[in-house]
This record gives C-alpha cells, structure tokens and sequence, in this order.
C-alpha cells in the first residue's frame, strides 16, 4: 500500500473502530452478546463471500472501463484503476487483521484489561469497513454507466 492509500484505510477504519467501541459499550451495558457472537463465528466467511462480490463487480467495471476506453481514446481511467486495486487490498488486509484479532481475543495466555472491548471492537470495525468497501465498489459501477450515458449521448 502506498502512503496514500494507508492514510485513507486508517481513516476509515479509525471511523469505524470509534462507531464500534460505542456499539460494543452499549451492547456490554445491555448485555447483548447476539452480534459479537454471530460476527466471531462467521465474519471470516462474511469477508471471503464480500471479497468476491468485490472482484466480480470490479470484473464487470474493469471491462465497461475497457469497452469505454476502445471507443473512446484520451480517457484516462487510472486513478479509478488504483482506486479498484486499492479496495482488494483493503479487503486482505481487513481478512489478516480479523485472523489476528480473533487468535488473540481466543488466547488464554494473552490476557489484558479491556481485551473484550478492544478485540470486540476491532471485530466490528472490520465488519463496517467491508460494507463500506462494498457500498464504494458499487458506487463505482453507477459512476461507470453515467459516464458510459453520457459518452453516448455526446456521441449523437
């Protein structure tokens, strides 16, 4: 990841960690495990199964951005490129960062204040952020077919 990009996976995750620690204090002082628990057991699966809406979505955008550039030259499409790379990596790095956190929030040797809500809060985040990913991603294929609209009607 360059700079750049770190600088703005760490900002929407810092979003989505302070939305997280509020949910997990709310759901502690009303003594809710339903979501954590879900989310513990199945957010792995969730990740792998938004991983590949992503790259199948990113496929159908890459090839309208392909079709658009056959037709129309001097378009340039870069930045949009990196930014659809950028939301695969993303996506790793939330899988490896999930994969950490609940090896340590299920150690019996790593034990430290506020584990729960520190672990159980990063769960959440990661959560948040994917769907984020995800609303981003589908963002982009309706930003592709307005531009792909308005080629063609500059076309006629």
């Amino acid at each position: 990841m360059e700079v750049k990009e770190l600088v703005s996976f760490i900002k929407v995750f810092s979003i989505c960690f302070a939305i997280s620690v509020v949910l997990e204090i709310i759901a502690d002082a009303i003594e809710s495990k339903l979501l954590i628990d879900f989310l513990k057991s199945n957010i792995l699966t969730l990740l792998l199964a938004l991983l590949a809406i992503n790259a199948a979505t990113l496929g159908v955008t890459v090839s309208k951005v392909q079709e658009i550039l056959s037709k129309y030259e001097g378009i340039n499409f870069k930045d949009s490129i990196k930014e659809m790379l950028f939301s695969l990596k993303e996506q790793i790095a939330l899988i490896i960062i999930t994969t950490i956190v609940l090896v340590i929030e299920g150690s019996q040797v790593l034990v430290f204040q506020y584990k729960d809500l520190v672990c159980h809060s990063i769960i959440y985040s990661v959560f948040f952020h994917s769907i984020y990913i995800l609303w981003d991603t589908a963002k982009s294929v309706f930003v592709i077919i307005e531009i792909s609209d308005k080629l063609k009607n500059l076309k006629k």
